[in-house]
């Protein structure tokens, strides 16, 4: 298997009013703790909680979830990120993982797992409904949405998104999941958006 250090850069233009890029997953503590900070301090000025009703139990509410995903640190992910709109917002944590073409073709031989399926017994849930596919517009990344029923009795969402670069082999995926249909079908545009904003390797 290729190392880490064979993966190409990747370069996210997210939009800074939509999502906040989490801290890079070897950082210390201190380096953690710095980005709790400056996290807090830009979402403190956009949502102006000085001046918010309920500002100060809500800046509390917002150090507890930045504090959270920062401790984050899922093992197959190159990239975290947390989408935070507005004031009130349920905030949605996104994984963007990379593999060279000889990591996922290993990945394929050993467990099976082929990225352009549901995979649902990574999740151990029952399927609700179909398979939603559909390839983003100006894009070659495909979207999968998939829904599962949860052990108490709701739907809920897992969503993926695949690409592979040709020219390298590389595949990478984005992943997030939402604990309701009107969360994801929400989130879709923003995410859709996100991987347009994605380059790899110098290739958009």
């Amino acid at each position: 298997m290729e190392t880490a250090e064979q993966h190409p850069d990747v370069v996210i233009d997210a939009d800074p009013a939509v999502w906040l890029r989490g801290p890079t997953l070897d950082a210390a503590n201190d380096a953690r703790s710095e980005w709790i900070a400056a996290a807090m301090y830009a979402i403190a000025t956009d949502f102006d909680l000085e001046n918010a009703r309920g500002g100060a139990d809500y800046r509390e509410y917002v150090h507890q979830v930045l504090t959270v995903f920062a401790k984050w640190q899922p093992a197959a992910a190159a990239v975290t990120l947390l989408r935070f709109r507005f004031l009130g917002d349920a905030p949605v944590p996104v994984t963007l993982e990379l593999y060279t073409a000889a990591e996922a073709a290993e990945i394929s031989s050993t467990h099976g797992i082929d990225f352009t399926e549901s995979n649902l017994e990574e999740d151990a849930l029952a399927t609700a409904g179909e398979i939603s596919r559909e390839m983003i517009d100006g894009t070659e990344w495909e979207r999968l949405v998939f829904w599962v029923t949860a052990e108490d009795g709701r739907i809920a969402s897992r969503v993926r998104y695949v690409r592979t670069y040709p020219s390298t082999g590389v595949v990478m995926i984005l992943r997030f999941s939402a604990g309701d249909p009107d969360r994801t079908i929400d989130m879709l545009a923003d995410t859709d958006d996100l991987v347009r904003a994605i380059t790899v390797g110098g290739q958009p």
